[in-house]
């Protein structure tokens, strides 16, 4: 693996490779950073974007293309981390320099301030952003790219979080016609739609339609993931929890389980363009 050798080189030698002088040198840190996100390593990701960015101290440099990838690289990393304060300073700090774009880039780091602000229990300006990144995308993706669908998701859940139910309902349902469309019944974007939307449902009083979501979002995913995988395993609660519910007398006694929301997987953490439930 080539993962070991990186490993080796930065601590035997990181005071050499990991000083920076120009673009060629960032670009080398960047690639060692993308191989340690790709296996799950975020904590070396941090060390090694961290002496990234310290090598740019002045606003120019602060300012250049491969400076702020680093800066995208890091805060993916505190993401995963589930690090929302540090990474949210480094997104706003982002987006401090690069006003007015509407790029790719741009869009994911919005889409992933959003989820910090989510996380950190500021759902007003989640959703104000969240909005503010689906115009945005629709205008220059197209209103069935892959990532316009993932933050209308993102959308409703910002909704739901504000009491506005009936309106993350509507938007669900839009997102999972169009997700089926567009990727197909069995996408992994599909099966979240449809464990996102079997959750509206339910939360509105709707417990047979959610019930019959949950079964056919079960099924799907043993299909294609096979009865041990998380996601699997994620729906086989939810349906059990969903049964629980659809049997209880209105106003019965008795805890019934919360449901699991699905993710949907932010812009950006699939090449090349930053969850729904909870992110």
């Amino acid at each position: 693996m080539l993962v070991p050798h990186i490993d080796s080189c930065l601590d035997s030698h990181s005071s050499a490779i990991l000083r920076y002088s120009d673009e060629d040198q960032f670009e080398m840190a960047e690639k060692i950073a993308l191989v340690f996100e790709e296996n799950g390593r975020l904590k070396r990701v941090n060390g090694v974007e961290g002496e990234n960015i310290r090598g740019t101290t002045d606003d120019a440099g602060q300012r250049a293309p491969w400076t702020l990838r680093a800066m995208g690289i890091l805060a993916r990393s505190y993401l995963g981390l589930r690090r929302y304060q540090r990474a949210m300073e480094l997104l706003e700090h982002m987006s401090e320099k690069n006003l007015g774009s509407e790029g790719p880039g741009t869009l994911s780091r919005m889409y992933a301030l959003a989820t910090c602000y989510s996380n950190l229990g500021r759902q007003q300006e989640a959703m104000d952003l969240r909005a503010k990144t689906l115009e945005a995308m629709q205008r220059t993706l197209g209103s069935e790219h892959p990532d316009t669908l993932r933050t209308m998701a993102s959308l409703a859940n910002s909704y739901s979080d504000l009491g506005r139910q009936q309106e993350a309902m509507d938007l669900l349902e839009k997102t999972l016609e169009a997700t089926q469309r567009t990727l197909g019944s069995e996408h992994p974007d599909t099966l979240t739609a449809m464990i996102n939307l079997a959750a509206s449902y339910s939360d509105l009083g709707r417990q047979q339609e959610a019930m019959g979501l949950r079964e056919k979002t079960l099924e799907a995913t043993q299909r294609t993931l096979g009865s041990d995988h998380p996601d699997t395993l994620t729906a086989m609660i939810n349906f059990c929890c969903q049964l629980q519910r659809s049997r209880a007398p209105t106003g019965g006694d008795g805890p019934v389980g919360e449901d699991i929301r699905g993710h949907a997987e932010d812009p950006g953490q699939r090449a090349p363009s930053y969850s729904a439930r909870n992110g």
